[in-house]
């Protein structure tokens, strides 16, 4: 994703879409899926004395614009004014910079930020100190001349510290004698680094200048959380005295690549104030198709006070709030219990146990801390913040010994021998073309570890059977003769999974065609998918009143966050078609992706599918 910034007199902005959940896809809020909200103009600057009108657009997935009350703030109003929209710079605010926020009811929002600039004084201004590009082909920073007569009797001239860095375009003085307007056009590379472009004008010896500094850089997006469409650039947490804690950053950089990651890297920055905790180790972990997840590692002091770390990169900005306080002092903990008096647990097999503290608000900051007497009898599985899992190893009687605070106490734990299971593997298909076969596997479980030969059961064998593998029951090759539902069990040690179903779909004898008329609209999408680790376009089509449900055309070694448009040919893209989990190979045909106006997708498919020595042709004409 390229950042491109055209700035003008006055204010120029960055349009940016903000996506925020909703309920269902619908013309009203209340009940619609997926809602977008974007504020127009996004990210820009005002002049003192100006006024910025806002707008907000309530959309769902297909587009539709929602006639829904937006309700409109300003983080700081010592920055700016706001009125029904309209954002006014307040006196005294130069140079500052704060957040419009538009807010819908269901708490969602979408923010612009908004940054007051100087009066231009006499002479050359320029609109911004600092400007951001970074791999743009064409960018221009703006100045402006007072009086703008100094146009008609003096040429402009620029000086650029760095043209390797920041190139400057054929004829890349733009000069707008009405307005005072002067623009420098160039291309950014895509290296990190900065250049000072000054420019000057007036009589030799005596010329008025002003300069900008553009800066090279990704685009880095950070939050304190790892869900980007709620951004959270303020922290705060609490933190015991004598303790350890980690706080995570996360980071999003566009572009994505190698280089760019790299570039971003390095201004990576952690500044702190206060004494009340400190910095033990700050580091990065790379994360594949975002970038580089920043964190510090905290370790607070011996008293009580506060602390703040701000992260910063490239202009994007994050502040943690630690406060430090005494947990044993301010959170006393009475009593210490569990959910029952004693457990008792099977051989293999795993229980949850439930501490409690009296009073209840000591709990978050006393977690209970777990350790068995026998350590050969039992295992703990892990806290999740409520319960303890326990797995028993071996038969036995030992007891839990649980710590909160100063509050210690036993609780008896018995191992039991364990019933043998028959249960179902997880992942077995359950939907298959007729005359093909997939691999079903049922897992069977023993205390003693002895091996039960798996007896498989077909209940309905005119459709399809399950036939077990020589060399290891627990699988079977389950093969399908006919269209319709088929049921089975697998029986070992006395013990009988429940009947699992799986459904086999007919091969089509004629072409199946899909328009827009035997289809649902909101069933029909192109999206980028991840399919066993790997990066796919999935082309979602969904007939109406068919006997084979959802189409799902998975096109293979699809580049992720590229641009799905376009067309897709089977002699040179994989491409599988799955029907419910009945998978077959697409071996000849093309596939072409598309957006209206409105983003919704235009799909024509014209395949052929292969199922064993069979072959059905699949058409679509989607939106088209």
């Amino acid at each position: 994703m390229k950042k491109y910034k055209n700035i003008f007199f006055l204010n120029v902005f960055f349009f940016v879409l903000l996506s925020v959940v909703g309920c269902k896809e619908d013309d009203t809020l209340d009940g619609a899926e997926e809602v977008y909200i974007e504020i127009s103009p996004k990210d820009g600057y005002i002049m003192l004395g100006d006024t910025v009108s806002l707008r907000a657009i309530v959309s769902n997935v297909s587009g539709d614009v929602i006639d829904t009350p937006v309700k409109w703030s300003v983080d700081d109003d010592r920055v700016l004014k706001l009125e029904n929209g309209n954002v006014t710079a307040v006196e005294g605010a130069q140079g500052k910079s704060t957040n419009v926020r538009a807010t819908l009811q269901n708490g969602k929002y979408a923010i612009s930020k908004m940054t007051v600039t100087n009066h231009i004084v006499d002479g050359v201004g320029a609109l911004v100190d600092t400007y951001y590009s970074y791999n743009n082909d064409f960018d221009t920073i703006w100045f402006v001349v007072n009086p703008k007569n100094l146009l008609l009797d003096y040429e402009p001239t620029v000086e650029n510290s760095n043209k390797q860095l920041v190139v400057p375009k054929a004829n890349s003085l733009k000069v707008n004698k009405e307005t005072g307007m002067v623009g420098y056009a160039f291309s950014s590379a895509r290296e990190a680094g900065s250049a000072t472009i000054t420019l000057s004008i007036g009589p030799s010896g005596n010329e008025e200048k002003a300069s900008t500094e553009i800066v090279l850089c990704p685009v880095v997006e950070a939050s304190f959380s790892s869900d980007f469409s709620y951004p959270t650039y303020e922290y705060y947490t609490t933190m015991d005295i004598n303790a350890e804690d980690t706080v995570w950053l996360y980071t999003r950089i566009t572009p994505a690549q190698n280089a760019d990651l790299e570039n971003a890297l390095q201004y990576y920055k952690w500044s702190a104030t206060g004494n009340a905790s400190q910095m033990v180790k700050s580091d990065v972990e790379i994360v594949e198709y975002r970038g580089y997840d920043a964190y510090i590692v905290l370790r607070s002091a011996a008293f009580e006070g506060t602390s703040q770390f701000k992260f910063s990169c490239y202009g994007s900005e994050a502040t943690a709030t630690i406060d430090v306080q005494d947990y044993k002092l301010r959170y006393p903990v009475e009593k210490l219990y569990t959910d029952k008096e004693s457990y008792s647990v099977p051989m293999e097999a795993t229980i949850l146990v439930i501490p409690s503290v009296e009073p209840l608000s000591s709990y978050a900051y006393h977690q209970p801390r777990f350790t068995i007497e026998d350590e050969t009898l039992a295992e703990l599985l892990g806290y999740d913040g409520g319960a303890m899992r326990v797995r028993g190893l071996k038969e036995g009687s030992t007891n839990l010994i649980i710590t909160s605070n100063d509050k210690t106490i036993k609780v008896p734990l018995e191992i039991t021998e364990k019933e043998n299971q028959s249960i179902w593997e997880s992942g077995n298909p359950l939907t298959m073309f007729v005359g093909t076969s997939v691999e079903w596997k049922a897992t069977v479980k023993t205390v003693s570890g002895r091996i039960y030969p798996v007896n498989w059961i077909s209940l309905n064998e005119d459709i399809a059977v399950a036939t077990p593998h020589e060399d290891d029951s627990s699988m079977a090759t389950i093969t399908a003769f006919s269209a319709g539902r088929a049921s089975f069990r697998a029986e070992a040690g006395g013990k009988v999974t429940t009947d699992s179903p799986i459904r086999v779909l007919p091969i089509p004898e004629e072409d199946i065609v899909l328009t827009d008329e035997n289809t649902i609209g909101d069933g029909n999408a192109v999206y980028e998918d991840y399919l066993n680790d790997e990066s796919v376009l999935s082309v979602i089509l969904t007939p109406k009143d068919s006997e084979y449900g959802v189409f799902r055309i998975y096109i293979h070694g699809f580049v992720s966050g590229s641009d799905p448009t376009g067309i897709y040919d089977a002699a040179t893209s994989a491409m599988t078609l799955d029907i419910d989990g009945a998978k077959a190979e697409i071996v000849s045909g093309t596939i072409s992706v598309a957006y209206d106006n409105n983003g919704a997708s235009i799909i024509n498919a014209n395949v052929t599918v292969k199922v064993n020595d069979k072959k059905f042709t699949l058409k679509a004409s989607i939106g088209s």
